[in-house]
């Protein structure tokens, strides 16, 4: 029996803490930081993007308060009502990795307009290689039919297809995870074809499993046609 859903608990107090100290650097750094603010860095660490600094912080800080806020409310609005406590611990993970990227990005920002060395392809990639590490480890735990997730035709139409390429996917999305953090102490060039030719592999064999387990379970032998 699944358990009640909790509204809000000591996970969700860390979690807001955890937007909240980026936010709470801005506010104190806000005199020390330059106007305009650098937002985005290239991969030579040179910024190329600037934005005011009073629109930068308050919209970048309620978007980070928002993603742990709003995806709690997500559990809610999930298009299957039985699902609904199923797919919570998913929604919990990618709760997690959003606020947590989020509030990083913040924080590298800061770090990058006080003047601190900051190598932005190296946190890119590791950043990346981690999400991808852990989605692989918990695709196996989706619940079959919700809302959100990396689906095909066939495994919308079949909950075996649907939990079997899932239990497929998710070893090939580590292993692609593992690419992209050795990405990250290769040349740039060699780390995007590294990591985007896995990353369409990854799909393309996943997509191929989930059709080949359609076509091998509706497939009607010649034999038995004819009989």
């Amino acid at each position: 029996m699944a358990r009640p859903y909790r509204k809000w608990g000591w996970s969700d107090l860390i979690l807001l803490t955890v937007a909240w100290v980026p936010i709470i650097a801005a506010i104190l750094l806000y005199t020390k930081l330059p106007d305009p603010i650098a937002i985005q860095i290239g991969w030579d660490n040179e910024p190329n993007n600037y934005q005011s600094k009073i629109v930068f912080l308050i919209v970048y800080g309620l978007i980070v308060l928002g993603i742990p806020i709003l995806l709690k409310a997500f559990r809610h609005i999930d298009f299957k009502t039985e699902s609904r406590l199923s797919i919570g611990h998913i929604t919990e993970f990618i709760r997690f990795i959003m606020t947590i990227f989020a509030s990083a990005t913040l924080g590298f920002i800061l770090m990058i307009n006080m003047g601190e060395q900051v190598g932005v392809y190296v946190y890119v990639m590791l950043g990346l290689g981690t999400v991808c590490l852990l989605l692989g480890n918990f695709m196996v735990n989706i619940p079959f039919g919700t809302s959100f997730g990396w689906r095909t035709p066939w495994m919308l139409q079949d909950a075996d297809n649907w939990h079997r390429t899932y239990a497929f996917t998710g070893p090939l999305w580590m292993l692609t995870g593992v690419m992209v953090l050795i990405g990250a102490f290769v040349p740039p060039l060699w780390a995007a074809w590294l990591t985007g030719g896995m990353v369409v592999l990854t799909v393309g064999v996943s997509t191929s499993y989930s059709y080949w387990l359609h076509r091998k379970k509706t497939h009607i032998p010649k034999t038995q046609a004819h009989g």
